[in-house]
């Protein structure tokens, strides 16, 4: 069980490696300038999430939704994934809710491996943020909807800026 003291050091753990990432993600042929086409996946939630009234059925939707008017284009097929990380705590006697809402692009690289002496793919992250989120358990399946449209938005953001510097350095 996650307490709500460890969802908040895991948010602040995100913010703290967000910005390295983003950085790493603005040069090189796997920049976020280059993200085309994306699937939209999502990790493994806590059981406190459903106890918490968060639904990746109705939240995975959405999100796809968002990017998708905000210009980036979604394929079921496509080799980078937006994928949503919600790990949640559960204070059943305070009926509170902690959740740590994460977002993050990860591209499917090829490459030689010079210690295995063959080619290798695996993926690479592009671009990770994170937020954090407390409420009552009421409230909370709005509040997390809210936050990750925050991130959403917040990704949209820096990919048509990554294209712009792209654009403008060509």
């Amino acid at each position: 069980m996650w307490t709500i003291s460890a969802i908040i050091a895991a948010t602040v753990v995100i913010f703290g490696s967000a910005s390295s990432v983003a950085d790493h993600a603005k040069a090189g042929p796997a920049g976020l300038a280059d993200l085309g086409m994306f699937r939209v996946t999502a990790t493994q939630t806590t059981s406190d999430a459903h106890a918490c009234g968060l639904d990746l059925r109705r939240i995975l939707p959405r999100l796809r939704n968002d990017l998708v008017a905000g210009g980036m284009q979604a394929r079921a097929e496509a080799d980078a994934m937006v994928t949503l990380t919600i790990i949640t705590a559960h204070d059943a006697k305070r009926e509170v809710c902690a959740t740590s809402p994460m977002l993050g692009v990860y591209r499917k690289i090829s490459y030689f491996d010079d210690d295995a002496g063959w080619l290798r793919t695996g993926h690479i992250a592009l671009w990770q943020k994170g937020t954090g989120v407390v409420s009552g358990m009421a409230d909370h399946p709005s509040a997390v909807a809210g936050a990750v449209d925050r991130l959403a938005e917040t990704l949209l953001k820096n990919w048509r800026s990554a294209k712009n510097k792209a654009s403008a350095n060509k």
